[in-house]
């Protein structure tokens, strides 16, 4: 095709009139000018063709834009060409970092088709800067979160398989707001401790509806920093921190049945500060709940399996909540922080699953009928109890079997319906502390069977004293939970 400036330059034919005689108009004459004119209609034509095209087409596509990763067609592109209530369709596995920026606009797979969104190395895949969007029937995979509704924005985020983030599967912040309805959870989430599936924080608020977490890490369901939601017909299986954790100045409201089990930590944890309501009945897996004293707790639904009085079984309350101490002849069972020294040898060097433990033991003149006890408060008793231990031992001293730890499981009234002896790991200490060095043991991990109590109000008492007359030995026990 000509340009505009090779049409102008070009010849102009002779459009006078033939002389009588025939002179001037020959038929190579009239084939040119016919020719000529042809050609000048054929691209005025495609040129109308296109403005037509460029002010009609284009504006359709803006409603709706179809988008075909694996033909090379952009997430990104289609979104910032959308207009207000467009509709994105994806189809095909897309590499991309998605930012949206425009409101009302939805972005979905196209019907019936497996999309998968993977964006690339430590990146979100869809991060919402707009109001009124809607994410839909994707799968979306891989990088540090799948979806971010951030700077006020609000979302609904429905029907998706979200899997493979590595720290939030979803996260909603800075006085965001999000529906989070049907998704299917399964993220394997590492670092923080605060990382989870479902995270809220800064003045944020949700509607959690009919989803299902299942994940082998992390936490389940934050909520921090002055966030609130409201959890409706959810699942939450996880094996991690926690599966549901409201922190100070934050809420959670608990109405259509929701079903949350962990069985890692703790099922439900409430801060200080925190507002924990229970307006339906719920189903949730007995033990390691823990509603902290300053947690305002509105259980409406006077739902008394949903808390029973549990037992605080991480201790990183930095205290004995939920538990007694007690002893014979001296004996005495206190918390103990990692880092620090609580012996006579050194136990600067030894390793936590947090920050505290409970240490059970003897007297410091240590005679072996003295006898250290932490019974806890009443539970609903699953199928077993289970702990870690880690028991002392000296270079000074060295014994074969220097402590003797039971278990017992008592019911209401305190009378004994279960006795064990258990066997715990060992960790050899050098003596004094601060000073020798620095060691550290592997605690062991015990399950005691309850499963014939199974649903009866029952506490498990800890009994420890040394069997090396002289020597105190302590044993710590830690993550105390009730399987179900």
């Amino acid at each position: 095709m000509q340009t505009s400036s090779a049409l102008c330059n070009a010849p102009v034919v002779s459009l006078q009139a033939p002389a009588c005689d025939g002179s001037n108009f020959t038929q190579r004459d009239e084939i040119l000018e016919v020719n000529q004119m042809k050609k000048l209609i054929f691209q005025s034509g495609v040129l109308l063709l296109l403005l037509t095209l460029m002010s009609t087409g284009h504006a359709q596509n803006e409603r709706y834009i179809p988008v075909f990763c694996n033909q090379g067609h952009g997430i990104q592109d289609a979104v910032d060409r959308a207009t207000e209530g467009a509709t994105v369709d994806i189809w095909g596995t897309c590499n991309e970092a998605v930012v949206i920026r425009t409101d009302r606009i939805r972005v979905s797979a196209i019907s019936g088709q497996v999309t998968f969104i993977n964006p690339p190395g430590e990146s979100v895949a869809f991060t919402v800067r707009a109001d009124n969007v809607e994410i839909s029937n994707l799968n979306i995979t891989g990088g540090t979160s799948s979806v971010l509704i951030t700077k006020g924005s609000s979302a609904t985020i429905t029907n998706n398989h979200i899997f493979d983030s590595t720290e939030m599967a979803i996260s909603i912040g800075s006085g965001s707001y999000g529906e989070i309805s049907g998704n299917d959870l399964s993220s394997t989430i590492i670092g923080c401790p605060f990382n989870s599936q479902i995270f809220l924080a800064g003045n944020a608020a949700a509607d959690i509806l009919n989803i299902t977490i299942n994940a082998s890490s992390g936490n389940g369901i934050v909520a921090v920093a002055n966030s609130s939601a409201v959890a409706n017909g959810n699942v939450v299986s996880v094996a991690g921190f926690s599966g549901i954790f409201i922190g100070a100045n934050s809420s959670m409201a608990f109405f259509a049945s929701n079903t949350v089990n962990n069985s890692g930590g703790s099922t439900i944890v409430c801060d200080a500060g925190g507002d924990l309501g229970v307006f339906a009945m719920q189903n949730v897996t007995p033990g390691s709940v823990f509603v902290d004293p300053g947690c305002e707790l509105d259980n409406v639904a006077g739902n008394v399996n949903f808390f029973p009085p549990a037992v605080n079984g991480t201790f990183e309350t930095g205290d004995l909540t939920g538990w007694t101490a007690s002893g014979i002849n001296g004996g005495f069972a206190v918390v103990s922080q990692e880092g620090t020294c609580f012996s006579s040898n050194n136990t600067v060097g030894l390793t936590f699953n947090g920050d505290f433990a409970a240490n059970v033991r003897s007297s410091g003149p240590a005679p072996t009928n003295s006898i250290g006890i932490l019974t806890s408060d009443l539970f609903v008793a699953g199928s077993g109890i289970s702990f870690r231990a880690l028991s002392e031992n000296d270079d000074g001293r060295p014994a074969a079997d220097p402590v003797t730890l039971e278990v017992r499981v008592l019911d209401g009234a305190g009378s004994v319906l279960l006795s064990q002896i258990v066997t715990t790991n060992i960790v050899t200490l050098s003596t004094v502390c601060p000073g020798g060095d620095l060691r550290d043991g592997i605690f062991s991990t015990h399950i005691v069977d309850t499963s014939a109590f199974d649903g009866q109000d029952i506490r498990v008492e800890f009994r420890q004293h040394t069997n090396v007359a002289g020597s105190g030995f302590f044993t710590l026990i830690d993550d105390v939970a009730v399987n179900p």
